[in-house]
This record gives structure tokens, C-alpha cells and sequence, in this order.
């Protein structure tokens, strides 16, 4: 009976043994009682599988080789929605993500090739040097009437692409490529018109079926915000040609139909658009005020702010601080930018302070990307110089040893998409300058330049 009893009290526990591990498992799901009894279940799923689906397998990614915004796919096991992708250590931004793929929208990056790393939690998968980033850059050349086409190597030099020189006529001058798109936007001075290209797998650019679109007067600038969904066009005064700001709807075919006007009642001589696309400013030639400033609505929509800004007396180019809180614009005849603060709600512009500069006649104005620097290019004494712009007030004054030479009339300034070189088209030389970019925005001269077709203007980098 004795025997008997503890054969009795060894099988009760040894059943309570076994459920205990069978339960395990269950920790965080229904407690089914499924679970292998060989996990915590802390990465189980509801259900209490336990089976540890968190624990990243091996990874492999295509395409190869890309640009800024093309898709890049990563293949794998146990991925979760905190899984994170980055190239070369910028972040890959997530379209979606499963258990065995992740499709993220890959980011800005110098040329070159890099490391793909999926990171989740403390676990890595690294896949060494698996992607080449590609950059490219496209330069109108007005009096060949072409664009011509180059890749950005990792060096900063620029390659000539197979397909050669894209035949533009039209005397093709700016070229805008808005962010977010495989789309470049082209400004033909003397058809006129507004064209359309799509960029190839190769990096080449072809006209869209349904572009030029013939327009008033091209002897403007315009503007295109990132997704490229709208353009704003800038119309001076030639005959009865009209004073405005006109926008249009891009659509699939490279096609652009004309939304809304804004009526400036004088020349309108340049365009730009703050950074979040809430708000537009234009240049008006010939007097008082020297700016008009917009709130741009739905649908290409332009309100009027309620006056213009008598920033200058003889209105020139303008620019807009990478983080919209300064408007810049040069007075042509007096040696002086003005630096304007902006309300980033309305886009209503202060009253501005102003910064002695020499040959302000001359010069284009370009922003960089991430930092408080301003470029300017002098196209009288083929040089350019840095200002550095003060964080709360907007005033402008010169970066210490920033001087830089360019090629003979400098007109146009870009750079590539990870900010690590700098090109200026020279439009009387026939040649793209080209820069490394320090730290401190001070750039270096990378041997004597890109030759070009005749007359270098618009740059365009994707």
C-alpha cells in the first residue's frame, strides 16, 4: 500500500512537471498550452507559439545599384515592424514590411558602394558592400540646344553617360528635378515652352510623350516643390505677355495644364518656394515692392499676401533658407543682401537686415541643402564666396577664407545627393566646375573641370 501511494504521488508530480513546460510557451499568448516547453515566449505570437519568429535569419537585398528614391528589397526571416534598414548609414525609409521582406524607398548618399544593415532591437544582419549608389547629373547647354548627361562617381568626377548628349531644342535653360520623383523639368527660353523627362533605369533622361508644353513667355524662372505635382512659372513683362505667376498641374504623360494665376503687376523675375511648398515668393522688377509673397492653396491655388515686401530698391534674386525660416534677396545697385525672417505659419515675411557684398549685379544665390550657408556666385569676377546666416536673426555675414574660383561666368550652382560635392556650370567657359564640400560648407577645387556643350546653364542631380 506504502508502494502503491508513492507511485501515486510521483505520477502527480511529474504531471505537474510536464505542464509547467508545456505551458511555457504561452507567456504571452492565449496559454493554449502549445508552446514547445524550450522557449520564454517572449517573442511569441498570440496563440503562445513561442517559436521566437523575432530572431533575424540570414538577408539578402536587389537591386544592386541605385539612385536617391529608387525601392531597394530586403529579403530575409523574423522581421517586425521595428525592424530598421539603413545604406551606408543613412536610413532606407520603410514602405512595408513582413515576416520574410521589407521594401523601403532608399535615401540621399554620395556615390559609392556601401553596407545594407537590417537592425532589430540588439540583433544585426549586415551585408557587406551589396549596394552601389548611383547619382547623376544633367546640365542644359542653351546654345547647343541639348542636355548633356554624366554619372557622379565616388571621387566627384563626372562620366559621360553612353547615351550621350539628349537633343533639347529650344535653347533649353533651367532644369528643376523635384524630390520624390524620377521626373526632370526643363524652361526652353526661345520656343517657349516647359519640357518633360523621365529618368531611364540607366540614369539617362528621355522627353515624356506628352511634353513640351507650349506656354506665354520663357524669359522667367519657375519652381517645382518636392513630389512635382505642380510648377510655378514666373512671366515678365515683353509686349502684352502678362505679369503673373501661373501654376500648373503636371501630369503622367509629362504634360502640364494650366491651374491658377496670381497676377503680380510687374515683371516677375524670379521664383522660389519655401520648403514645406506652403508659401511663394517672386522677384517684381523695377520698383517698390521688391518681393510678392504667396500662400499657395490646393490645386495650384495662389493667395496674395495682403502687400508686398519693399525689402530692396533694385530688386534681384532671391533664396530661401533650407529650413524656411529666411528669405534672402540681393539689391542690385546698392552692394547688399537682405536677410527677411518668415513666419513658418503664414509665410508673412518681417522686416529684413541687410549685408554689404560687392558686384551684387551679378550673382545667383544658392542655399546649401543642410546647413546655415549661402553661396554666391559672381559671375563678373568668376569667384564664388560663403555667407553663413545667424540661426535667431537671419543676418548674413562671411564665412572666414571662403573664397573660391570658378570657370568664366558662373551661372548655376548644385549639389549631389549626399552633399559631399558641389558643381557650378560656367556658361562663357564651357565647363562644370567641380568642389568637395567640407564640414564647415568651404568648398575645394577637383581638378580643372567638366567640359560641356556650348553655354552650360540649368543643373539638375538626381
Amino acid at each position: 500500500m506504502r508502494h502503491r501511494t508513492a507511485l501515486i504521488a510521483a505520477l502527480f508530480l511529474l504531471a505537474l512537471s510536464c505542464g509547467k513546460g508545456l505551458n511555457q510557451g504561452g507567456t504571452n499568448g492565449a496559454g493554449n498550452g502549445e508552446g514547445s516547453g524550450e522557449s520564454d515566449g517572449s517573442n511569441g505570437s498570440g496563440g503562445g507559439s513561442g517559436s521566437g519568429s523575432g530572431t533575424l535569419g540570414d538577408i539578402s537585398s536587389s537591386p544592386a545599384s541605385g539612385s536617391h528614391y529608387a525601392v531597394l528589397t530586403v529579403a530575409g526571416s523574423g522581421f517586425e515592424s521595428s525592424s530598421t534598414v539603413t545604406i551606408g548609414g543613412v536610413s532606407c525609409a520603410k514602405v512595408s514590411t513582413t515576416e520574410s521582406q521589407i521594401i523601403c524607398t532608399i535615401g540621399a548618399h554620395t556615390p559609392g558602394v556601401a553596407d545594407v544593415v537590417v537592425t532589430q532591437g540588439e540583433q544585426t544582419k549586415t551585408l557587406t558592400n551589396a549596394f552601389t549608389y548611383k547619382a547623376y547629373l544633367y546640365v542644359a547647354t542653351s546654345s547647343s540646344d541639348k542636355i548633356d548627361q554624366f554619372e557622379i562617381t565616388s571621387s566627384g568626377a563626372l562620366t559621360a553617360l553612353s547615351e550621350g548628349p539628349l537633343s533639347a531644342s529650344g535653347s533649353p535653360s533651367v532644369l528643376i528635378h523635384p524630390s520624390n520623383t524620377s521626373t526632370v523639368f526643363g524652361l526652353n527660353l526661345t520656343t517657349p515652352s516647359l519640357s518633360a523627362y523621365g529618368i531611364t533605369a540607366t540614369g539617362a533622361i528621355s522627353e515624356l510623350a506628352g511634353s513640351p508644353t507650349t506656354i506665354a513667355i520663357t524669359n522667367r524662372n519657375f519652381v517645382v516643390p518636392s513630389g512635382g505635382g505642380i510648377l510655378y512659372q514666373a512671366f515678365g513683362t515683353t509686349g502684352s505677355s502678362p505679369t503673373e505667376i501661373t501654376s500648373f498641374i503636371s501630369q503622367l504623360d509629362g504634360s502640364l495644364s494650366q491651374a491658377n494665376t496670381a497676377g503680380t503687376g510687374r515683371s516677375a523675375m524670379d521664383v522660389i518656394i519655401s520648403p514645406d511648398g506652403t508659401s511663394l515668393y517672386s522677384t517684381l522688377g523695377g520698383g517698390s515692392p521688391s518681393l510678392a509673397g504667396y500662400q499657395v492653396g490646393s490645386g495650384g491655388s495662389m493667395i496674395d499676401h495682403a502687400t508686398g515686401y519693399s525689402l530692396v530698391t533694385s530688386p534681384g534674386n532671391i533664396a530661401i533658407s533650407n529650413d524656411g525660416a529666411f528669405v534672402f534677396q540681393v539689391d542690385l545697385f546698392n552692394n547688399i543682401i537682405v536677410s527677411a525672417p518668415r513666419n513658418s505659419s503664414t509665410g508673412v515675411l518681417g522686416s529684413g537686415t541687410s549685408t554689404s557684398f560687392p558686384n551684387p549685379t551679378n550673382t545667383s544665390l544658392q542655399v546649401h541643402p543642410t546647413k546655415r550657408c549661402l553661396y554666391i556666385l559672381d559671375s563678373v569676377s568668376n569667384s564664388g564666396r560663403i555667407l553663413v546666416w545667424d540661426a535667431t536673426t537671419g543676418e548674413l555675414s562671411d564665412l572666414a577664407s571662403s573664397m573660391f574660383s570658378t570657370g568664366a561666368g558662373p551661372t548655376h550652382m548644385a549639389f549631389d545627393p549626399g552633399v559631399s560635392f558641389a558643381f557650378v556650370s560656367n556658361g562663357s567657359g564651357n565647363v562644370l566646375s567641380r568642389y568637395s564640400i567640407a564640414s564647415d560648407c568651404k568648398l575645394t577645387v577637383l581638378g580643372s573641370g567638366q567640359t560641356t556643350d556650348t553655354g552650360p546653364s540649368g543643373i539638375a542631380v538626381h
